[in-house]
């Protein structure tokens, strides 16, 4: 089925949206280069991790999707957030809204009808491809080769922040 020209419509606007954005990808190319980062998603494994150890190693934190329910069992917010999962945002875009204390949240453009803009957020290209099983091409996932072009979904917001780390 072909999309509607509405959402054709909505889709050209958030790009553009991302082209005239106060802050894009393209700006922390090479920011944190030799530095060490945890990307935490939002597992049964976040139970083991002993926060004061991370807090302590001054590593660069990505957060995903619901990861601010975990601050106050952290102990600190991280330094900067992703939301992939479409759910997830319009069922906390509220939350996702009042999140601060960041130094940037990054958002595919798809979820810009869901959640308001504000400074801290940087809009991204992300192309929402899923390929049906029986035609799933052999260099899928797709990788992003230029962050500031398009990011691909791999299926989790963790798989996406690989491409920028």
């Amino acid at each position: 089925m072909a999309p509607s020209r509405g959402l054709l419509v909505f889709e050209l606007l958030c790009i553009l949206h991302v082209a005239i954005c106060r802050m894009s990808i393209s700006d922390f190319r090479d920011k944190h280069r030799g530095e060490k980062a945890f990307i935490l998603g939002n597992g049964p494994s976040l139970n083991t991790v002993d926060w004061d150890l991370v807090k302590a190693s001054g590593f660069v934190t990505i957060g995903v999707n619901n990861i601010f329910a975990n601050f106050e069992k952290m102990g600190f917010p991280v330094d900067y957030y992703a939301v992939e999962d479409t759910l997830l945002a319009k069922d906390r875009a509220a939350q996702i809204a009042r999140f601060s204390g960041v130094r940037a949240k990054f958002f595919g453009n798809y979820l810009r009808r869901l959640i308001p803009d504000s400074e801290d957020i940087v809009w991204t290209n992300v192309q929402m491809e899923y390929p049906k099983p029986s035609k799933t091409p052999a260099d899928w996932p797709y990788f992003a080769k230029k962050l500031d072009a398009v990011v691909h979904v791999g299926g989790s917001g963790a798989y996406i922040r690989l491409h920028s780390a």
